[in-house]
């Protein structure tokens, strides 16, 4: 654990936060301020972490330990359809801004790819 200055306060912050600064807005998009930008080697622990909290989730119904139904709707009430959407769908729009030819198929094709499947785990939600 690493201690983060606060104000007025000490917080204790895990390795795995990413502590980065906000990188600067993207002409042309609205920039909310929450996004952080972060290093490989941050990201090295995001990723492996949200991964492990899903896969706890998934041992505690095979255990019998949570019912399948309140941990559905507590995956609803928290959205992380909707998240791992938006990093398909921003990763869909990163393809697209590093493209030099709006009209190349193959950057086309990776982006339609990345966007449509944001889509899918939106509409698989709708279906729980």
């Amino acid at each position: 654990m690493t201690v983060q200055p606060w104000p007025g306060r000490m917080r204790m912050m895990p390795p795995w936060v990413c502590s980065c600064p906000p990188p600067a807005p993207r002409p042309g998009r609205i920039w909310s301020g929450s996004a952080t930008a972060c290093s490989a080697s941050d990201l090295a622990y995001l990723a492996p972490a949200a991964a492990a909290a899903l896969g706890l989730l998934a041992d505690a119904i095979q255990r019998g330990t949570a019912d399948r139904e309140t941990v559905l709707q507590a995956l609803k009430e928290a959205s992380v359809h909707e998240r791992f959407a938006d990093i398909l769908a921003a990763a869909s729009e990163d393809v697209m801004d590093e493209t030099e030819d709006p009209y190349d198929f193959d950057a086309r094709l990776d982006a339609d790819n990345l966007s449509g499947a944001g889509s899918e785990v939106r509409n698989l939600f709708r279906w729980l």
